[in-house]
């Protein structure tokens, strides 16, 4: 028990200042190192900056000559074709936008009084042919659109007495519009 006591150390306690100064001391060290390192980098970059300044100055210098002893090609005429054009296409497009616009006022226009006087005769005459077991047509006209044919309707008594009118289903392939407008002529009833 009394080796023990003749072994173990006293701890003074330090002094505030002392203190302070110890971990001034260590923080300055422990930091020393990295501020010298950011300090070599900042003069690096430092050092970068005027090469680049005047490699820049260089470049300008010779860029300068060189604008200066070629022509510079005459692109005002160009610049102001393609401005021209950029107008026209403008104005076109803005005359498409007003003819889109006029033509969806006239079919709307159109459907409402097709809505007001009911069906138009090609409706009445295709009901009054089914009922006979034909099928109406409507004649084509050159740059008409074209109307897809009605089904024949079949019916048992009238299909004897009047044959229905056969028609060729539409080739997948595409045919001259001269070949389209002959086969499109209307069926005789």
């Amino acid at each position: 028990c009394c080796k023990m006591a003749e072994t173990a150390q006293v701890v003074t306690p330090l002094s505030e200042e002392r203190a302070a100064a110890l971990m001034a001391s260590g923080l300055y060290e422990f930091l020393k190192p990295i501020a010298l390192e950011c300090d070599l980098q900042l003069e690096n970059v430092v050092h970068a900056q005027i090469d680049l300044n005047r490699e820049i100055d260089r470049l300008t210098a010779e860029l300068k000559r060189f604008t200066e002893s070629t022509p510079t090609p005459a692109l005002d005429a160009y610049t102001q074709k393609l401005a021209t054009s950029r107008q026209k296409l403008a104005t076109i497009n803005n005359l498409l936008f007003n003819i889109d616009s006029r033509l969806a006022r006239i079919a709307n226009s159109v459907q409402q009084q097709q809505a007001a006087q009911g069906p138009s005769y090609v409706d009445k005459l295709s009901t009054v042919l089914k009922g006979f077991g034909q099928q109406f047509v409507p004649p084509t006209f050159p740059g008409a659109p074209a109307v897809a044919p009605v089904p024949p309707v079949a019916t048992t008594a009238v299909a004897t007495a009047a044959p229905a009118v056969q028609q060729e289903a539409p080739a997948t392939t595409e045919a001259p519009a001269d070949a389209k407008l002959a086969e499109a002529a209307p069926a005789t009833v």
